[in-house]
């Protein structure tokens, strides 16, 4: 096809610039490399995309590039020249600079040491001086518009965003004019922006750019942005309304000048930053000076002072190498039962003569480790349904292979995986580019090696060397029987070696666990290979695992996996299918009523991978995936939590060297109150992980075995564990009703050690974190205003604090911030305050607009949250009630928004039963909220009213375990809850 666009860009440069390869440029830009003819050097081509171009001005935004293009300063990547082609779109030109960007020095989670950070930040400092100094405000400051090259930190894209945004341009109409302009002031990035901006103000500065250098700032220190984990426009309303953690609470070795410095850049109004660039520099010098002098806290510089329950796992491989054996010395037959024994009982009544697994090879030189594993990868695919063929997984085979391949082991390896076939093999060097490949196929009826391949060839084709490997095996199979005859082996999808060297190590850290290391992996292998449909299911398959499959990152490239996948393994073709459900199940339409509805969607997903555990039954990674979709869909489908423990504890069986399932096992039987259950998964979680996060998983244990009681063990361990440990097992506890007295008594033992040292690291955010589990479980709060402002709000709602408090305290920030007062909507609804609430209908309206214009549609639906307020503060219940249901819940992390309000007006209006389909849908990931209880004993209720006893009984008792410890407001719930168990026993 020919790209119209890119030969209308070529004729505008005339023969000056001659273009070449393309680059990613996202949804509003192309980008190209280009040769300067004249003087022989590359330069960067932008070119606005037309959906962005057919919105501006394109003399307006000639005007604005100009400003741009006068900007010379060593730390601004400079604008060459602009122009527009004969269709209308505008284009740039900058220089090509060398080296990574500021995104990639930080990607996946990564920290910079201090010095470099404070190198790093003064230099973007002094091109934001210089630019605001000549009146060009950046407008998109983060870490991907930061280049690194030559020991000095460059500013890319400068006045670009300011440009678009004042080119926007409409029809004559005033409204829609100033519409648009709201919208165009909003242009930016999620993480990084600025309240004002992302609230559309169209009196946005320069000290928008302000925040974001504090935004990009804390990234640099911490490895995420201040609320990098949540979706864009979770991010946005977050920047509008709360305050980020501390950064010197994420990372203890920040000199507390920096530290002050950041957080003074994320103040939310702008008149609490720093006036102008010139004195964040000032500050900067003040920070250097105490980094000089060693003011440090409890890690050294540069090391990683994150969470460490969230750290990613970062397991080094178990086993080395093995010998090659097939017709000498063996392990004697005993000894690899007895190694057998200890990892479970098999799982087959027999061996099935069409399974093969494919067990480590053996490397005879360091520089071939990747093979190792990456052979596994490689023939399972290449066998799996070649004719009657299927291939164990090739995390299956890895975790259960011994430490030595040899044909006694290769039976006893496929007598417990079931397989009734098994290769084993080695890869040695042969010469100086040469590589041999040996591989020996075991039938495990009778131990006997059905064939043996020897290949040879270049070290640049190990590839290629490992498909003749294969295809030898089957023509060897095929001349004995009909078990392969006619069959073809399935492609890895990719002919460039390097890039599945990449998504071979990908692989091996994904195994792991090693989830930042593996998206690089990924990542590096699609970027050398951008057809590579598994490379880009595996950086699909890292974001689904982090809980980001909404990240428009994951849906391009689980897009592009689907389109491209071809020739692959039946098996591979299953992930595939349930990724393009799952991704359905995302993009889906919101249906009528949507909270209560059917969603097709998710009865297809669950449905396709039930089926595929049901072909491959021995497949853990399968029923990973089930029960992963179990996980985050399954109330919408109805199942329950018992199902999807069950997927996740097959999954476990079958490897339990695979982390994943660990994880949701352990958090799904805390959840139901399965303490004993939940300690062996914790265990299991100790064992698989690093030494930064198995002491967590250790402390978790010991609690959970000690359960409902604190043991002196617990207690022991507690005290010897950082309090961010203690705070994360607190959190993580909150999820179950039932571990409130043992969560009661941790508060009561850590206050007191947090009152005997008050200046322990962390200890601001761990009081914090100890009046939140108190006021959860029913607990009068001596001190509210140490909690956030919206959970002060939501205790004021249930009747824990007085709501005139909150009402007074909201009143100032109506006029100056409306946006950040989402929490108070109930109060102001109860109050009948239709006046605050119509503020924040305009208010939330704007960040609707916001929203649209980065084409997040779906989530643009805050202003209709205050309209249903709106209608429910006049009194019209029928109206909110039709507002509520209407609401998408993917604005609620796929949950019914304002379930307490809207299960009211749906039992108010007689409907119990959309009313516990609703609660059914919320309560799962509110058990860790404030208002838990609540919402359990309306559930309750309605199951009582429906007949439905035994529902009645668990809710009311879970209602009394929350909250049976409590004191003051909440005892009138906790009567009831005892009252209603009293009726249905």
């Amino acid at each position: 096809m020919i790209d119209t666009l890119r030969e209308s860009l070529q004729a505008a440069l005339g023969t000056a610039f001659l273009l070449g390869r393309e680059l990613g440029g996202g949804g509003m830009s192309r980008v190209f490399i280009a040769r300067d003819t004249t003087l022989e050097r590359e330069v960067v081509v932008k070119m606005l995309s037309p959906e962005l171009a057919q919105e501006l001005s394109v003399e307006r935004f000639g005007r604005e590039i100009a400003l741009a293009a006068a900007l010379q300063h060593a730390n601004i990547v400079p604008v060459l020249s602009a122009g527009v082609t004969s269709e209308g779109l505008p284009f740039y030109l900058m220089p090509f600079v060398e080296g990574a960007s500021l995104r990639d020095r930080v990607g996946g989670g990564r920290m910079m040491p201090i010095a470099e950070v404070l190198l790093v930040l003064n230099d973007v400092a002094r091109a934001l001086a210089y630019a605001h100094g000549r009146g060009v405000v950046h407008r998109d400051i983060k870490s991907d518009n930061v280049m690194l090259s030559g020991g000095a930190a460059l500013v890319t894209d400068f006045g670009i965003a300011k440009a678009m945004s004042s080119a926007r341009t409409t029809s004559s109409d005033s409204q829609s004019t100033s519409q648009l302009t709201r919208m165009g002031t909003s242009l930016g990035s999620p993480a990084y922006m600025a309240p004002e901006q992302g609230a559309g103000d169209p009196d946005t500065d320069h000290r928008a750019d302000l925040y974001a250098f504090g935004a990009m700032a804390y990234e640099l220190l911490t490895g995420s942005t201040p609320f990098g984990d949540r979706p864009a426009h979770a991010q946005l309303i977050a920047h509008l309304s709360e305050a980020p953690v501390p950064v010197a609470t994420r990372r203890a070795d920040v000199p507390e000048p920096l530290a002050r410095l950041l957080m003074q850049c994320l103040e939310k109004d702008p008149a609490d930053r720093p006036r102008q660039a010139a004195d964040v520099i000032e500050q900067l010098a003040d920070a250097a000076s105490a980094s000089r002098t060693g003011t440090t806290g409890q890690f050294a510089a540069g090391a990683t002072a994150a969470s460490p329950v969230t750290s990613a796992t970062n397991a080094a491989p178990r086993r080395g190498t093995r010998g090659f054996v097939i017709g000498g010395v063996a392990l004697a037959a005993v000894a690899a039962v007895a190694w057998f024994a200890t990892r479970g009982p098999a799982k087959a009544a027999g061996p099935d003569a069409s399974l093969v697994a494919v067990m480590p090879f053996a490397v005879r030189d360091a520089s071939l480790n990747v093979w190792r594993e990456g052979l596994v990868d490689i023939l399972a695919r290449s066998l799996d349904g070649a004719g009657a063929l299927r291939s164990v997984s090739p995390s299956m085979s890895i975790a259960q292979s011994p430490e030595r391949a040899d044909v006694t082991t290769a039976t006893a390896l496929g007598t417990s995986l079931g397989a009734g076939l098994v290769l084993f093999g080695d890869i040695s060097p042969l010469g100086k580019d040469s590589v041999r490949l040996r591989a020996a196929l075991v039938n495990v009826a009778d131990s006997a090696v059905r064939q043996e391949v020897d290949v040879s060839g270049s070290t640049l084709r190990i590839d290629a060397l490992a498909d003749s490997l294969a295809l030898r095996l089957l023509r060897a199979m095929g001349g004995s029987g009909s078990l392969a005859k006619g069959a073809r082996i399935s492609s890895m999808g990719t002919s460039s070696l390097a890039a599945l060297k990449l998504y071979l190590q990908g692989q091996q850290f994904y195994r792991r666990g090693v989830v930042d290391s593996s998206q690089l992996s990924y990542e590096a292998a699609v970027a050398t290979d951008s057809t590579f449909a598994l490379g880009w299911r595996g950086v699909a398959s890292v974001y689904i695992r982090t809980g980001r499959e909404a990240a428009p990152e994951a849906q391009a490239a689980l897009d592009r996996a689907i389109r491209l996948f071809r020739g692959g393994s039946p098996r591979d073709s299953l992930l595939l299918h349930g990724d393009a459900l799952r991704l359905a199940v995302v993009r889906r339409t919101p249906a009528v009523n949507e909270a209560i509805a059917d969603i097709p969607a998710v009865t297809a997903l669950l449905t396709a991978l039930r089926e595929s555990t049901g072909r491959y039954p021995g497949d853990a990674e399968l029923w990973l995936e089930l029960g992963d979709a179990g996980y985050h869909f399954g109330e919408l489908a109805g199942v329950s939590d018992t199902a999807i423990l069950r997927d996740f504890a097959r999954a476990i069986e079958l490897d339990s060297m695979l982390l994943v399932p660990y994880v949701h096992a352990y958090g799904m039987a805390l959840r139901m109150a399965r303490f004993r259950e939940a300690a062996t998964y914790a265990r299991g979680l100790q064992r698989l992980s690093p030494p930064t996060t198995a002491p967590y998983y250790s402390l978790q244990a010991s609690l959970l075995d000690s359960a409902p009681s604190l043991s002196a063990l617990a207690k022991a361990k507690i005290d010897s564990l950082p309090l961010a440990y203690v705070a994360k097992s607190l959190q993580d506890l909150g999820t179950s009703p039932e571990a409130s007295a043992l969560s009661l008594a941790i508060t009561a033992h850590q206050s007191a050690r947090l009152a005997a040292n008050p200046t322990l690291p962390d200890s601001a955010a761990f009081a914090q974190r100890l009046l939140f589990a108190q006021a959860q479980r029913g607990k009068s709060i001596a001190t509210p205003q140490l909690l956030t402002f919206s959970d002060r709000a939501l205790l004021a709602q249930m009747g824990q604090l007085p709501s005139a408090d909150l009402l007074s305290e909201a009143r100032p920030l109506l006029a100056r911030q409306p946006a950040t007062l989402g929490s108070m909507f109930a109060l102001y609804a109860g109050a009948r305050d239709t006046a605050s609430i119509q503020l924040l209908v305009s208010a939330f309206d704007s960040v609707d607009a916001a929203a649209r214009a980065r084409g997040q549609d779906r989530i643009a639906h805050y202003g209709d949250v205050a309209r249903s307020y709106l209608a429910l503060a006049r009194g019209d219940t029928a109206a909110a009630l039709r507002g509520f249901l209407a609401l998408p819940m993917a604005m609620c992390s796929s949950a019914p928004c304002a379930a307490t309000t809207t299960s009211r007006l749906l039992v108010q209006a007689k409907r119990d039963a959309d009313a516990a389909r609703l609660l059914d849908r919320a309560i799962p990931t509110a058990m860790s909220a404030l208002n838990a209880a609540p919402l359990m004993l309306l559930r309750a209720e309605i199951a009582e009213r429906l007949g439905d006893r035994a529902s009645a009984q668990k809710w009311y008792a879970r209602v009394v375990a929350q909250w049976g410890g409590g004191d003051g407001a909440v005892q009138g719930a906790v009567s009831a809850a005892r009252a209603g168990l009293t009726r249905v026993r």
